[in-house]
């Protein structure tokens, strides 16, 4: 009992905390009419079997008949344990499929543990639960679960737990479509940060950061607008305009809000932008064309083209994907800004950092209004105003600021939870949504701007025009010192890989041969070159995230390795996790090398003077 309950706190902390502090006992075993072990449950002081009171691993065996397992299926999601007979019977039929245990009665749970031989089957035991909240590690067990995976649920546990298992297999489907979310965006942005973030590095260098730079006096206690393309901000476009003449107010655009505000003459007193993407370029059209002087504050990620010839003054913050600039700069954690959905969110964390408040947000439906996604005044050649009808096939509904339902799409919803995960944790600063007709955003209070005006900005002339002007605080000696230390690990990453192709090689030649006497010597010693390449720091910087859900699909891939025993099996097993990943890694590098070129061709390491406060 006590190995069998060690495996599992082992694999599941989580899991042994609430059983060790769990006392009641609900669930009894019984010898059955044939001597085999029998479960019960009381309810309502009566007794009801988990089990045949006859012969229970008959009635099991007979159960798992009805189950539909392909021959292919990698993963069984057991619900409903019992004393685990029907599990026994199929582990020994499908002996290489993995599998994971979602119990809700924590006193079956316990007495199952007792009873079942995880030493025999730990390692093909992905999970065992009694909740979402408590499996240890999801991205191993969403990964199993959304490939090939089968769900065995015990008839019993069906009917006692309703409640409980449609409330996990909400949850879950919830956290899957985000881990799909997540994963999607993961895979499209990886090579894209790290890319902008070297090819950011002389911008950062040569102009004052947000937080760190510029007088901060300017910014406490002073109230902030933040103007999003939202289809109501036509409505609040006069209020706003009042707002500019009396200088109440910072106004800061953020995204396409910026072209709403220029068509009707209102420049921001800055413009906030963090896209990494390509399409960001179409944002920046206009302000390049007409060369307007808006002030542009950018994430150290955002995609590098669009801030080259930028005809305005231009001011940083660092963003929690540069791994690159806080290695090199070494700032203080304090200082980042992490990333979210909507570029809102990250604008209010730099402003809460600026200890502005209140913080009023303007144009932020986050939802549809009379069919448009973008307020009048903001036009795109890759995509209109008015949703398509693609996009109204596929609208969901939230609710508005007035209480009343509101189409809007999943993309949209995120971008509203994501707001609303930062705004209702910051308890120290006021929120404010004046949009109209938008959806009602949890944390912030909603009040028409024009209430706003007449209440709460009071003050005039509070904005300082010359809020731009401050000292830059970066060391060179440091920047040079670790671009030194990061060249040289480059070198050392390379060796290691180059050495590890030759491992590989000789694995191969194993397979070819037939002769597999010294394939263990290669897999070891690949194995140590591999461990001393994952904590390289320019494999940590750079690869790692260039390669990131490669990188999670090798991580969980890689045990499946391990497991199998026969060589031959094993070396086109060990080829297809380990040699694909390799070639990863070289195809990782390849991608980076013109971009660590053009900055080492560029002056940046220079000690650099930009217009600094005289005063």
């Amino acid at each position: 009992m006590k190995d069998e309950l060690k495996i599992v706190k082992d694999l599941n902390p989580k899991l042994g905390e609430v059983l060790d502090k769990f006392k009641e006992q609900d669930a009894f075993i019984e010898e059955a009419k044939n001597g085999e072990n029998t479960l019960y449950l009381i309810k309502e002081n009566k007794k009801v079997y988990i089990h045949s009171k006859y012969n229970p691993k008959l009635e099991a065996e007979r159960l798992c008949e009805q189950f539909e397992i392909n021959e292919d299926a990698n993963h069984i999601l057991f619900v409903g344990v019992g004393l685990g007979y029907h599990i026994l019977y199929i582990l020994e039929r499908y002996p290489n499929v993995k599998f994971s245990i979602f119990e809700p009665n924590k006193s079956i749970l316990k007495i199952f543990i007792e009873g079942f031989n995880f030493t025999k089957y730990k390692k093909r035991l992905i999970e065992i639960f009694i909740n979402i909240e408590t499996i240890n590690n999801r991205q191993v067990f969403f990964k199993n679960f959304s490939e090939k995976a089968v769900d065995i649920v015990l008839p019993i546990t069906k009917q006692l737990e309703k409640e409980e298992i449609n409330s996990f297999y909400k949850e879950l489907s919830t956290a899957m479509d985000a881990r799909r979310y997540e994963m999607g965006v993961n895979a499209f942005l990886q090579k894209r940060w790290p890319i902008n973030a070297i090819m950011n590095l002389p911008k950062l260098l040569s102009t004052p950061n947000l937080l760190t730079d510029l007088n901060g006096s300017n910014f406490k206690d002073k109230p902030a607008i933040i103007v999003a393309a939202g289809p109501s901000l036509e409505q609040d476009i006069e209020f706003i305009r009042k707002i500019k003449s009396e200088g109440s107010a910072y106004i800061f655009a953020v995204g396409s809000g910026v072209h709403a505000l220029i068509k009707n003459d209102i420049m921001p007193d800055a413009f906030f932008s963090v896209d990494p993407n390509p399409i960001n370029t179409k944002v920046f059209e206009k302000i390049k064309e007409k060369k307007l002087k808006i002030p542009l504050v950018f994430g150290s990620t955002i995609y590098f083209e669009t801030i080259e010839n930028y005809p305005g003054e231009l001011v940083h913050f660092y963003l929690n994907e540069d791994k690159f600039s806080k290695y090199l700069i070494d700032y203080d954690e304090t200082l980042i800004v992490y990333d979210a959905v909507t570029v809102a969110n990250m604008t209010i964390q730099a402003l809460v950092k600026l200890n502005m408040n209140p913080i009023i947000l303007a144009g932020q439906n986050l939802a549809y209004l009379n069919d448009q996604i973008y307020s009048k005044g903001i036009e795109y050649s890759h995509r209109p105003i008015d949703i398509t009808d693609q996009e109204r096939l596929k609208q969901i509904y939230t609710t508005s600021v007035f209480g009343e339902e509101l189409a809007t799409s999943e993309g949209l919803l995120k971008m509203k939870e994501s707001l609303e995960s930062y705004v209702k944790v910051t308890s120290d600063v006021t929120f404010i949504n004046t949009t109209k007709n938008g959806a009602h955003i949890e944390g912030t209070k909603f009040m028409p701007i024009e209430d706003v005006i007449e209440t709460i900005l009071v003050r005039k002339n509070i904005v300082n025009e010359d809020w731009l002007i401050g000292k830059k605080t970066i060391d060179h000696k440091i920047i040079n010192k670790n671009f030194k230390e990061l060249e040289y690990s480059f070198d050392e990453l390379m060796k290691l890989c180059n050495k590890n192709a030759e491992y590989l090689a000789e694995i191969l030649k194993c397979n070819e041969t037939g002769n597999y006497s010294k394939v263990e010597i290669y897999y070891s010693a690949f194995d140590k070159l591999l461990e001393l390449i994952q904590e390289n720091l320019f494999f940590t910087l750079f690869i790692r995230p260039i390669s990131r859900v490669q990188y999670e699909n090798f991580v969980i891939k890689s045990t499946e390795v391990i497991s199998i025993k026969a060589p031959r099996v094993k070396v086109n097993k060990f080829n297809e996790v380990f040699g694909s990943y390799l070639k990863t890694i070289y195809a990782s590098v390849i991608y980076m090398q013109p971009a660590f070129y053009q900055l080492k061709q560029s002056n940046s390491f220079d000690e650099i003077i930009y217009k600094e406060d005289t005063k």
